[in-house]
């Protein structure tokens, strides 16, 4: 990318085991993709809608991690939606 633009940044903490945590920081391309970036601010967050299905708020926030594959590409369960998401960056 040459865009000289500050795009926003959200991050996970991740905990494996009884490991402090380490922190895996996100770069979003709001300018390419709005709508997808907005959306997953809001997973992170946690401030999302209630799930159709569910009656409960969407979130990332206790979602299983199953691997990080290569450094770039982090394989969750998002149990709300009973589905598995991929995160690329």
């Amino acid at each position: 990318m040459n865009s000289t633009k500050e795009h926003p940044k959200c991050y996970f903490d991740i905990q494996v085991d009884l490991e402090p945590p380490q922190r895996i920081i996100c770069e979003l391309f709001d300018d390419i993709v709005p709508k997808t970036c907005e959306n997953f601010i809001k997973l992170c967050q946690g401030t999302n809608e209630l799930g159709l299905t569910t009656d409960k708020i969407m979130t990332f926030r206790g979602c299983p991690i199953h691997r990080i594959t290569n450094g770039r590409l982090i394989e969750v369960c998002i149990l709300l939606f009973n589905k598995v998401g991929y995160i690329f960056f």
